[in-house]
């Protein structure tokens, strides 16, 4: 079976930038958990994460930017490094856990840089 290209447009579904976002995520293995949906729904998913999350949140706005030979799609795109935690949280614990999404933030940017699919951040 032909590997779907997150870039290109295929039958029924348009190569989209969350398409290369979710892309990106999964390359960082079975381990990380990926959600796209608006904040509202971010909200209620949070209730059931149950390992390290990337929610990549719907894009309120962003902007077309045409040259002469390309169009960029430039969403104001809002992501979130989650992880499951009690309500009632310990602050030691919970530290290490904030720890540890600011390293799985780190992951995704090197993977997001090496995935040729954005200008490099």
């Amino acid at each position: 079976m032909e590997e779907r290209n997150p870039t290109h447009d295929t039958e029924g579904r348009l190569g989209t930038v969350e398409a290369k976002v979710r892309n990106v995520v999964e390359s960082l293995g079975e381990d990380v958990g990926y959600q796209f949906c608006n904040w509202a729904q971010a909200n209620v998913a949070l209730d059931d994460v149950e390992k390290p999350t990337i929610i990549y949140v719907l894009p309120p706005s962003g902007s077309l930017h045409f040259k002469w030979n390309e169009v960029l799609d430039r969403p104001n795109a809002q992501i979130a490094f989650v992880s499951p935690t009690d309500f009632d949280f310990d602050g030691a614990e919970n530290d290490g856990i904030i720890e540890a999404m600011k390293r799985l933030c780190v992951r995704f940017v090197r993977a997001v840089n090496e995935s040729g699919y954005f200008s490099p951040l």
